[in-house]
């Protein structure tokens, strides 16, 4: 989802009469852990972990039957869930399965061919399976539901036109709002297939993760069929549809597709989103040593969009922000591309390797930060993104970073309504110049042999910070353990100051000293840093570089 701190290139243009000075004072942290009360319908780490233990192999088949009339507020569905419950669980675990779901209405629900009165198992937020109810291996549960359509972005959002009255829908469910669609088991580490069938009206279009596999006339509607897609955390899932205008072109052989609501396609400009889409995805591809992982690539502009973007495999949404309905700034075009190619690096961190829980959430947007400005350097003609990244994201972080409200990169995330708060400077800006110096500190051969190595292993899996972690180390034969630790696992900035001395006729550079300060009184902390050093002369009024060299140092 679209939503540095260290400098990877300290550049001194040294005079021997130069005075060096410090970043701003750092300002004290609160580091005491953050308690508070779960909220009603919220998924604690602990019962996501319980129920990681109980389930595997998880499918999904689910109808949606969706219409037009705006005084129609509810939709209906059916889903079919396949599960099994694992050998163990049945004999140790004495917590219920729960499903999620918040606040719909059960019509019906079949558990292994039992049926079972709603009002019993559902309280609104969940619906609960007693263990004597199901059994080891293979269980089947069937539910007849409805639900409101979303109005604050999150769910199955309905946007009415006001310029003709024409109605989209599309879905929005980072962290924790797939069960505000359907019933589902919604946590990131129980991946999961989906086949969607949706009923709309026949004017309509319907965007998944997959291409429609068939498109047939029902009672006056059109019914798209979609067959299983790969294996998806919930969040991941997408069903949009309406009247959407549709751009269509391929990449190598990946259909791309671009959707925007009628009234406002004067204002897209197809073959620059396409461009940089085409591109990017050579790039990414290659870098990463994987081929991008779904059947095609959607990106669909949708009103009333909370955030930037939001990256469901395969069927990326935009804000409208990203429709330009004047002449804009250079730096406004490149905002785009880098939101294009963030939301397409997700594609690979994030959508195909998932973090198991959301105290991973920064490998997701950290990473998709730091290589949407590496892929704008070397795909388009925006060179100067890294400036632009010192400039937006990174100043962004330094700011986070040195407030008392900071916090690591990676932290304890307790509860579904905590991980909302982590989208911020710190797993965005920080974690992104975080990576942009680990890249720098193992080098650029072992850090893409690193990552390609992750890609491979962990395909369509759900991973951790040591997963990661020990692949790099691996392909750089570097322990990493007191790096991460240091870096990803400590909060605040650390000053670098530099002193240097000059000959006695002021003309020749005799000494150069990097001092490292701790971040805060708090956290007496000295990070391992690799930087490059350049010194310069000035000659006929310019400056001329006479050498640069990189030094690690702790």
């Amino acid at each position: 989802m679209n939503r540095a701190i260290l400098v990877t290139a300290l550049v001194f243009s040294l005079s021997c009469s130069s005075i060096s000075t410090k970043p701003a004072t750092e300002i004290e942290t609160d580091t005491s852990k953050n308690s508070h009360s779960l909220r009603l319908g919220a998924l604690s780490k602990e019962v996501a972990q319980q129920r990681s233990k109980q389930l595997n192999r998880i499918s999904y088949s689910l109808w949606l039957g969706l219409d037009t009339p705006i005084d129609v507020s509810d939709y209906e569905g059916r889903v079919v869930i396949h599960f099994d419950m694992k050998p163990a669980a049945l004999k140790e675990s004495k917590i219920p399965v729960w499903i999620d779901f918040e606040e719909g209405q059960i019509k019906t629900l079949i558990v292994n061919g039992q049926a079972a009165l709603p009002a019993q198992k559902y309280d609104g937020h969940r619906i609960t399976l007693p263990l004597k109810e199901l059994k080891t291996g293979s269980n089947r549960v069937e539910i007849g539901f409805s639900h409101a359509y979303g109005t604050s972005g999150v769910g199955l959002h309905r946007f009415r036109d006001p310029a003709d009255g024409k109605i989209y829908l599309y879905s929005d469910f980072e962290p924790f709002d797939a069960h505000r669609l359907f019933p589902c088991f919604d946590q990131p580490d129980l991946k999961a297939t989906f086949e969607l069938t949706a009923e709309v009206p026949t004017s309509w279009k319907v965007i998944s993760n997959t291409l429609e596999r068939e498109v047939t006339q029902v009672d006056g509607h059109k019914s798209w069929q979609f067959p299983p897609s790969p294996l998806l955390s919930t969040y991941l899932f997408a069903v949009h549809a309406g009247p959407y205008e549709m751009w269509e072109e391929d990449a190598n052989g990946i259909p791309m597709r671009l959707f925007a609501r009628q009234s406002l396609k004067t204002y897209v400009a197809p073959k620059e989103w396409f461009d940089v889409t085409r591109k990017g995805l050579d790039f990414f591809a290659t870098y990463f040593g994987y081929p991008y992982p779904y059947s095609k690539y959607d990106q669909i502009i949708v009103p009333d969009f909370n955030s930037g973007a939001m990256e469901n495999a395969g069927a990326v949404t935009f804000n409208e922000r990203s429709l330009f309905r004047s002449r804009v700034t250079r730096d406004r075009y490149r905002a785009r591309a880098t939101t294009i190619l963030h939301e397409m690096a997700h594609m690979w961190f994030g959508d195909l390797v998932t973090m198991r829980w959301w105290n991973g959430l920064w490998l997701n947007e950290s990473f998709a930060t730091f290589m949407a400005s590496r892929a704008l350097v070397e795909t388009t003609p925006y060179t100067e993104a890294w400036q632009a990244f010192f400039a937006g994201s990174k100043l962004w972080a330094y700011q986070e970073d040195q407030a008392v409200t900071t916090h690591p990169i990676e932290g304890a995330v307790h509860d579904t309504d905590q991980a909302g708060t982590n989208f911020d400077g710190i797993t965005y800006g920080k974690g992104a110049s975080v990576l942009k110096q680990l890249a720098h500190y193992l080098g650029e051969d072992d850090f893409k042999e690193g990552l390609q190595r992750y890609f491979h292993r962990y395909a369509l899996k759900n991973t951790t910070i040591q997963d990661f972690f020990k692949t790099l180390s691996e392909a750089s034969s570097k322990n990493l353990t007191s790096w991460q630790k240091s870096w990803i696992q400590t909060s605040g900035v650390n000053s670098v100051e530099a002193h240097w001395t000059c000959d006695s006729n002021g003309k020749k550079l005799t000494d150069l000293v990097l001092e490292q300060s701790p971040a805060d009184v708090g956290n007496k902390d000295l990070r391992p840093h690799r930087t490059l050093v350049s010194t310069y002369e000035l000659k006929s009024g310019k400056l001329k570089t006479l050498q640069t060299i990189a030094v690690t140092y702790t």
